[in-house]
């Protein structure tokens, strides 16, 4: 909101009054405060306002074509649904130390032409990692996105599929 010279000057005044009087907390106090500065009560999460929502539609319709998470994915292993490969993409010792059912070990920077020659070209393949505070997902899907096959990312990780309830595999 824009306010004219004389309307600040007198939101001031009516402010400075009030102090002076020891109105620290009244609903004038605030309303000239409010006035002058705006809504001072929003938040950081609505001040940018929301997209509107044709954009927001595109926008989180678009995400489901990149990532899957580990309700998902669980779901289909237990149902037998499964028509994807399941890659765990850490380390091999993490690997053994705990991995989720009917997962494969291809640790991200050994993916490649060669590790991939069983799969058909259009297989689906589903990345994970430790969880949101590890990278190793989005290294192995842009290696396999550069070699032109299909891929999603399972949000969570690891650390995800435990929040969930559901159990890792120890080799």
């Amino acid at each position: 909101m824009s306010l004219g010279t004389g309307a600040i000057k007198e939101a001031l005044h009516e402010i400075n009054y009030a102090w002076r009087a020891g109105v620290r907390r009244s609903s004038v106090f605030f309303d000239q405060i409010i006035l002058i500065y705006g809504d001072i009560m929003s938040s950081s999460v609505s001040r940018p306002p929301a997209a509107d929502s044709s954009r927001a539609l595109a926008h989180f319709e678009s995400l489901l074509e990149f990532e899957t998470d580990c309700w998902d994915v669980h779901h289909a292993i237990a149902n037998n649904r499964k028509d994807f490969v399941l890659l765990d993409v850490r380390g091999e010792e993490l690997f053994k130390k705990g991995h989720i059912q009917s997962a494969i070990s291809l640790p991200h920077a050994r993916i490649s032409a060669g590790s991939l020659k069983g799969y058909p070209p259009d297989t689906l393949f589903v990345v994970y990692c430790a969880g949101p505070h590890c990278n190793a997902a989005e290294k192995a899907a842009i290696r396999l996105a550069k070699l032109g096959r299909p891929v999603k990312k399972m949000i969570g990780g690891i650390a995800g599929w435990l929040d969930e309830g559901f159990s890792l595999i120890h080799k």
